[in-house]
């Protein structure tokens, strides 16, 4: 036993004193990221299939008549406003550290990495709050405008009817993906390693808001205020985001601490896993693209179940089943 031990220490310290220059990633996650790329980018819907559902009328479609084209408008207006008070908040602030993470089988030692300012913003849990504010601010905008009869805006710029749809249908799914992988990966991770300064920042309030408050923000507009849908033709948007950001962390791998090596802000994401790169890749896409039909199919369910009452029950089901809030 004694020998193990000594073996396991000196295992551990040969990896501390082993420091990787870069990281590429494997070519079969190369591959699999290229395919899924050629996959998604041909299943682009058309300007005239976007301009289908794209209209006045989608945007400005209510759950309830006793919910006002203004007060829809004011109300998504109102969750871009805390979206971005709170992006604001944190980019002027001290900033955070955070020390990496990573799998056993990993070739990188962790590391603490300072995030200041704009800086802040740069995780796909920020880059996606984001997103989604951007998507209230022009979801809000459009019932604005119409209930101040100024349509002639939105009629010589059919891109905000476009952008509206499709960054709301990027951007739903992909926070249910943000909040499931904080539950069900990251949070057990740092418990498990015993990273309690890990845990601390997720109990933040900037880090709950933008874990758990975007999820409801999501539901409630699904819901209990709009009618916008999500519609399977439009299914590639989502994916060439996330695709998108794993592009992202490869280009910064090496950026983060240049001394220290490559270095990787989400475990899941480090390219010396070998096959458990590309593993995780496929399951983040899966993932993603089970709420993206959750949220496709979630527009009928709902008008089943009529009132309002019904749609709370299970608006407060999906938040619990994905939100998390202390250890």
């Amino acid at each position: 036993l004694g020998h193990n031990a000594k073996k396991v220490k000196l295992g551990t310290m040969a990896k501390q004193n082993t420091k990787l220059t870069s990281a590429p990633p494997p070519l079969h996650s190369v591959a699999v990221l290229g395919a899924m790329i050629a996959i998604f980018l041909s299943s682009l819907p058309s300007l005239e299939s976007i301009d289908e559902d794209a209209t006045i009328e989608t945007i400005t479609d209510t759950a309830f008549e006793s919910l006002s084209m203004q007060r829809l408008a004011w109300i998504r207006l109102i969750f871009a406003g805390i979206i971005f008070s709170v992006s604001i908040r944190k980019i002027l602030g001290e900033g955070f550290i955070q020390t990496t993470n990573y799998m056993s089988h990993s070739k990188i030692s962790p590391v603490s990495l300072k995030f200041k300012g704009i800086w802040t913003m740069c995780h796909f849990t920020q880059c996606t709050w984001n997103l989604l504010g951007l998507s209230f601010l022009l979801l809000g905008l459009t019932p604005l405008l119409v209930s101040y009869g100024r349509e002639d805006i939105i009629e010589k710029n059919p891109w905000l009817l476009r952008a509206a749809l499709l960054v709301f249908e990027t951007a739903a799914p992909s926070e249910m993906l943000v909040a499931a992988v904080v539950r069900y990966a990251i949070w057990p991770k740092l418990l498990k390693d015993d990273m309690s300064e890990g845990t601390a920042n997720l109990k933040k309030f900037d880090a709950l808001m933008m874990h758990n408050a975007s999820v409801f923000m999501v539901l409630f507009e699904v819901g209990l205020m709009g009618g916008i849908p999500i519609r399977i033709l439009d299914l590639a948007v989502a994916p060439l985001w996330g695709i998108c950001y794993v592009l992202f962390t490869w280009l910064m791998a090496n950026r983060w601490s240049p001394k220290d090596g490559p270095q990787f802000i989400y475990f899941f994401l480090d390219t010396t896993l070998g096959k458990t790169t590309s593993i995780a890749l496929l399951m983040l896409l899966g993932v993603l693209l089970s709420f993206y039909a959750i949220f496709w199919i979630a527009k009928d369910v709902l008008n089943h179940l009529g009132g309002p009452v019904a749609r709370i029950v299970v608006i407060g089901a999906v938040s619990s089943s994905v939100c998390r809030f202390r250890d």
